[in-house]
């Protein structure tokens, strides 16, 4: 299975580019440069070489994980295309923040949007000259978009991505994370009777909540999943967006 993860696309100015690192390659690239986690390992790919060999299978090259921009990514400053060569986890810490501030921003902006809309249903003390209009079913797409795209667990962090896992066994898992620590959690959803022991107890324990496993070591429980097979994993920018992955094998959801 591939192991690759696509986490921003960056561009760089021409003159300062930078070397692909695709197997036998090295050639200069600046304009759509994927960043690539490799199992582990992070590399630099052009937008040539991402789609050779099977490089990026089962990867959507349009939604990397962490972008606050499309095309051809957000051009790095000349201080942070240094700091893509000499520490790629630092800028891409760099690029999670600003995503993650994006996110919070545009969440803010949807729940300013939707309690204007309210406030502007809502009727007034002074009986108005003529009859009021009944609200129309748009004014209340905002405040309802803006329900499903929050987890329905209080305690996940909705500004941090999700991992979707759909296992060929039919259960679907989502790794999220907890607002308040941080520590991943796995919860099966939709929930299916036995999900409690699904890992080894090595592995992860039942959660606070008792409606996921919180898992001390994420890479292990994530080894563990990919061992069985699963058909589908797909990093996810938020829960509504793994929703839609999930609805694909669970319409109900």
């Amino acid at each position: 299975m591939n192991q690759r993860r696509l986490l921003a696309i960056v561009s760089v100015n021409q003159e300062n580019r930078v070397r692909c690192m695709f197997p036998n390659c090295n050639h200069p690239i600046h304009k759509r440069i994927y960043v690539v986690d490799d199992a582990g390992d992070i590399k630099l790919i052009g937008s040539t070489c991402i789609t050779k060999d099977g490089y990026a299978a089962g990867i959507d090259l349009s939604q990397p994980a962490y972008s606050v921009s499309s095309g051809n990514g957000r051009e790095l400053t000349e201080e942070e295309r240094q700091i893509l060569i000499s520490n790629t986890h630092e800028l891409l810490a760099r690029l999670k923040n600003e995503y993650e501030a994006q996110l919070a921003s545009e969440a803010l902006q949807a729940l300013a949007m939707s309690q204007a809309l309210a406030a502007k249903a809502r009727p007034t003390n002074s009986p108005p000259s003529r009859p009021t209009p009944a609200p129309m079913p748009p004014k209340l797409v905002v405040g309802e978009a803006l329900r499903n795209a929050l987890p329905p667990w209080p305690w996940v962090d909705p500004l941090r991505s999700v991992l979707f896992i759909q296992m060929a066994d039919g259960s679907s898992w989502l790794r999220v994370q907890s607002r308040d620590s941080g520590s991943h959690h796995l919860i099966p959803y939709p929930e299916f009777v036995g999900w409690q022991d699904y890992l080894p107890s090595h592995l992860g324990h039942l959660n606070s909540t008792r409606d996921g496993i919180e898992v001390p070591s994420i890479g292990p429980a994530l080894m563990f999943l990919r061992a069985q097979k699963p058909v589908c994993e797909s990093v996810c920018r938020g829960f509504a967006q793994a929703r839609q992955m999930a609805r694909q094998y669970h319409p109900h959801l």
